[in-house]
C-alpha cells in the first residue's frame, strides 16, 4: 500500500507478538488516550447517533476482547472525534458511512 501508519498506532500495530484482536484493542486504546474526557458512558451516548443500543458491559466487553467489528471500530472512532484517519479515509465519507450501517444486534 505505500501509506504510513499513524503515529499514534504504530506501537499497537508493529507489535509481532500481538494478535489482531489485542492490536484492534491498543488502536482504539490509543485514540482514547487523546479523549480524557471521554468515558466509557460517554461514548455510549455519543454511540446512539449512530442508532447503536449496547449497554455498556457489552461495549466493553467487545473492545477489551478485540473482537469488535469494522463497523463498530467506525463508528467508535467518529463518536471519539477521531482525526487520526484523515490520510487514509475521506472523513465525510467516513462519518456517513457509519450513520447509515444497520447497528448489530446486541
Amino acid at each position: 500500500m505505500g501509506a504510513d501508519l499513524p503515529p499514534l498506532w504504530r506501537a499497537a500495530l508493529t507489535g509481532a507478538d500481538l494478535t489482531w484482536e489485542q492490536k484492534a484493542t491498543a488502536v482504539f486504546a490509543a485514540e482514547l488516550s487523546l479523549q480524557k474526557r471521554v468515558t466509557s458512558e460517554e461514548l455510549l451516548r455519543r454511540l446512539q447517533v449512530f442508532s447503536l443500543e449496547l449497554d455498556g458491559l457489552a461495549l466493553n466487553t467487545q473492545i477489551n476482547s478485540g473482537e469488535f467489528s469494522v463497523v463498530l471500530f467506525m463508528q467508535c472512532m467518529a463518536a471519539v472525534g477521531s482525526t487520526t484517519l484523515e490520510r487514509f479515509i475521506d472523513l465525510s465519507d467516513f462519518d456517513n458511512s457509519a450513520l447509515r450501517t444497520p447497528a448489530p444486534v446486541a
